[in-house]
């Protein structure tokens, strides 16, 4: 196996089956079924090792020849039903019987797509970039998670995960479920441990990910929707053991107690069918880990076998351990500074306290109500949009250079690699800017102090730097 592109970093760089920049080899690795190393899809993606398989797809991390990126490529390849010819790439049918559920399967793998693309503007959801047809088979590209699983974090946590980063992969994951039910209409069906990924950077939690959408369904807009029988035992509730079942938010709130369950225990709730025959697991706050009784009880009221006995949403649930899991703190959302009229130069101060505690930045004439809707980010560099996406509300999103530091990523040497964060507060209705650049951020043409958390309308003017790069936050 020696390549003129590494597998794994796509750099020239692998000698004698040895990368020697990111130092990848190969070894243990079993590409039998999967496409030779190499092989460039759709003329444009360069296929390098499997990241994962399971019993319906294989994912492949792929080089982006045209964007010059890594992205990861999926690819419907259902065991036991199709073989991939000796040229490693075409794939086939072999028994005419099994052709009509491989070209369902084909149809259900592009909805995925399809959905994964609809919740696109959620920070909390793997970006999709591409989908096509090709050697018999169907594929779509997404965007590189360099991270890890909650399975792979449990796994490698002898004693289960500490509380403290328990609470924020749930609370993260909790907040982009609930906006897949609240504004997408969508409900996942499958969280579970594997399904939900971590990023991490210098150790700190960069973003936390759901993925694997096989299983979600469009459940707000067709309520009569049948269901398919799509579970994993210990983290599905008990209506998912029967395609009439109504399932709701309810469904998905009851997988992510219970995967929290495990992630501080490392022991599963037993099924729902042996729950519903008596069996039972242990409190969460007897679990040594400080857990109080308030989080305990809502993992016990998320967990509850009839549905209708459950708590009916993800962020009610998610509500109870974010205010726990900041008591004692000062600050006032996950990420931001506790905010006071002293913290603020005059020239950031709003209008008087009398009429709203609300804090504004001087230099608009009225204040206008944000609307209930999506927050979006909006970057233009030399009046040319680069970036313009809506973002999860309540969750930190950094802006920079650096692709390892920032969520989002501008070029321009005067930006810092975490140049700013900015976040919407859903009960404020209302956006919060913190710099952190060397070149300074500016709003209304004064320069913000650096690491104070500032409120900011809709319609104020943001500058990263200078006045080429404008930043606009709006709710549409």
């Amino acid at each position: 196996m020696d390549f003129h592109f590494c597998p794994n970093c796509f750099n020239k760089t692998f000698h004698n089956r040895q990368c020697s920049k990111c130092g990848y080899t190969g070894e243990g690795e079993d590409n039998e079924e999967g496409i030779s190393v190499g092989t460039v899809l759709n003329n444009r993606y360069y296929i390098g090792r499997i990241l994962g398989s399971g019993g319906f797809g294989i994912t492949y991390i792929a080089y982006d020849l045209i964007n010059q990126k890594r992205c990861a490529i999926k690819e419907f390849f259902p065991v036991g039903i199709v073989v991939r010819d000796a040229d490693k790439k075409r794939v086939n049918v072999p028994t005419s019987k099994n052709l009509p559920e491989f070209k369902h399967g084909v149809k259900r793998f592009i909805e995925e797509s399809e959905t994964l693309e609809t919740l696109g503007g959620l920070d909390g959801v793997v970006h999709i970039m591409d989908n096509f047809e090709t050697n018999g088979t169907a594929y779509y590209v997404m965007e590189y998670l360099d991270g890890v699983t909650v399975k792979q974090l449990i796994k490698s946590s002898p004693d289960g995960i500490d509380a403290d980063t328990a609470n924020q992969i749930i609370i993260e994951a909790g907040k982009t479920l609930d906006a897949i039910h609240k504004h997408k209409g969508y409900l996942h069906r499958d969280i579970s441990p594997e399904n939900i990924m971590v990023l991490r950077s210098d150790k700190e939690i960069e973003r936390v990910v759901i993925i694997d959408f096989g299983s979600a369904k469009d459940y707000f807009h067709r309520s009569n929707t049948k269901f398919t029988i799509t579970l994993k035992h210990g983290f599905a509730p008990l209506e998912q053991y029967t395609t009439t079942a109504r399932q709701g938010p309810y469904t998905d709130l009851y997988a992510l107690a219970s995967t929290y369950y495990f992630m501080l225990t490392r022991t599963m709730v037993p099924t729902a069918p042996e729950r519903l025959s008596g069996a039972d697991y242990p409190k969460l706050s007897s679990c040594g880990k400080g857990i109080s009784n308030e989080i305990s009880d809502a993992v016990d009221n998320a967990l509850m076998i009839k549905s209708i006995d459950r708590t009916k949403t993800v962020l009610e649930f998610i509500e109870v351990i974010e205010r726990e899991y900041h008591k004692n703190k000062t600050t006032v959302t996950d990420y931001t500074k506790q905010l006071s009229l002293n913290a603020i130069p005059d020239f950031f101060k709003g209008v008087p306290e009398s009429k709203t505690k609300d804090i504004s930045i001087k230099g608009s004439e009225k204040i206008k109500p944000i609307s209930n809707n999506v927050p979006y980010v909006k970057i233009m560099i030399d009046n040319r949009t680069v970036y313009d996406s809506a973002i999860t509300p309540d969750i930190n999103i950094t802006i920079g250079r650096s692709r390892k530091k920032s969520r989002v990523v501008i070029e321009g040497d005067i930006i810092s690699g975490k140049h700013c964060t900015v976040m919407y507060d859903s009960n404020q209705k209302s956006f919060y800017i913190t710099d952190h650049s060397l070149n300074g951020t500016y709003v209304n043409n004064k320069k913000i102090e650096q690491e104070i958390t500032y409120h900011v309308n809709g319609y104020d003017s943001i500058y990263l730097a200078s006045n080429r790069y404008v930043l606009k936050l709006e709710v549409r």
